[in-house]
């Protein structure tokens, strides 16, 4: 009888200790933060970091950085990260290069690139002779609110241009300091869908771009345009820089898209060889940087009984930078001119990799 006792008394005790170990995992969870023997990797922020370099370092794709700052809500500017902050990166999202080694995690092989990963890695393109990606912009559904406006300069111009030196005024509440960086921007009027006629938002595009020197008092800061894209003047809005990269990794298409040209950049109706044009699918719906699109036109036979002809290619698109519902890419081939409602369908990989197959690669790769 003693015997039995003393079991049932350690099983009691074994299930108290798993049930302090769900809770204690429950809440962790709750709150956001992996529990301590949860294998997680991080990235030790230096200086100038940003959640989309991080993003675009490790996986290739800086328009992940939503889902990054999703899971670190401790980080307070996306835009500039402060230099010792643990960040915890994505664990569902495949990488193109190695993962930081786990923190305190038990001796281990280091992770290593495949050679698969090494050839893949050598292909990334540089669209820098294409379009001045920075410049290009996407589409929001809503108004894009600004943080702020240029409100005079140091010279008498109407047209600013880099270089000169001017003064902007930021409304409260954001946490600016010397050095932060800023694009004046301009927005289209609401643009409708081609072919469906719904709405589907304003086209932001980027005029210039300004670096924060000193706190001038009262909302008011000193600053230089350090970039031009397209001419920009007083009274310009702008809200924080968020840098693409000209180095694109090309990828498939992981499932059968289709999508519609909606918008083009600038006042071009007539789309051609390197136009940058606005697509109605973004990462939710499956689209990537770096995936390639097929310009088509549709074609029926003239009979009684309805028949598909083989499509008509016009050109391709490559994709440069995909938000949550819509993307941005540009013409890298075109066979005649199209225009907005034009029907994309996903190309062929081993297609994709012939119509880039001439492009410059990134310096060092």
């Amino acid at each position: 009888m003693v015997f039995q006792s003393e079991d049932k008394k350690l099983r009691n005790r074994c299930w108290f200790i798993l049930l302090l170990m769900a809770v204690s995992l429950f809440f962790v969870t709750l709150n956001g933060n992996a529990p301590a023997w949860a294998e997680t990797y991080t990235h030790i922020a230096k200086k100038g970091d940003t959640l989309w370099g991080i993003c675009e370092k490790y996986y290739g794709d800086p328009e992940l950085w939503p889902k990054l700052w999703q899971i670190n809500p401790f980080v307070t500017n996306p835009h500039l990260l402060k230099p010792g902050d643990a960040i915890r990166l994505l664990e569902d999202i495949p990488v193109e290069k190695p993962l930081p080694v786990r923190k305190k995690a038990a001796p281990s092989p280091k992770r290593v690139v495949s050679k698969d990963d090494q050839e893949t890695l050598r292909t990334r393109i540089d669209v820098s002779g294409l379009t001045e990606v920075n410049a290009n912009g996407y589409i929001s559904y809503r108004k894009v609110k600004p943080w702020g406006r240029i409100l005079a300069t140091d010279r008498k111009k109407v047209i600013l241009a880099a270089g000169d030196k001017i003064t902007i005024t930021l409304g409260s509440g954001h946490a600016v300091k010397p050095g932060d960086q800023f694009a004046a921007f301009q927005t289209s009027s609401l643009i409708r869908h081609p072919v469906t006629r719904r709405r589907v938002g304003y086209a932001l595009s980027f005029l210039a771009r300004i670096v924060v020197k000193e706190d001038a008092g009262k909302g008011l800061w000193s600053a230089e345009i350090i970039e031009n894209f397209r001419p920009v003047s007083i009274d310009a809005p702008i809200i924080p820089y968020e840098p693409v990269s000209p180095c694109i990794q090309p990828r498939p298409v992981d499932v059968n898209l289709t999508a519609h040209i909606v918008a083009v950049k600038g006042i071009d109706q007539i789309i051609g060889h390197m136009s940058v044009v606005y697509l109605d699918r973004g990462y939710d719906d499956g689209v990537r940087r770096g995936n390639i699109f097929e310009v088509v036109k549709r074609r029926m036979a003239r009979t009684p009984i309805k028949t598909r002809l083989p499509d008509v290619v016009l050109g391709r698109v490559l994709v440069l930078q995909a938000r949550s519902k819509t993307s941005t890419g540009v013409v890298i081939f075109m066979v005649e001119e199209f225009s907005k409602g034009a029907f994309l369908k996903s190309l062929d990989w081993e297609e994709a990799q012939q119509a880039i197959s001439d492009m410059p690669l990134c310096r060092g790769e």
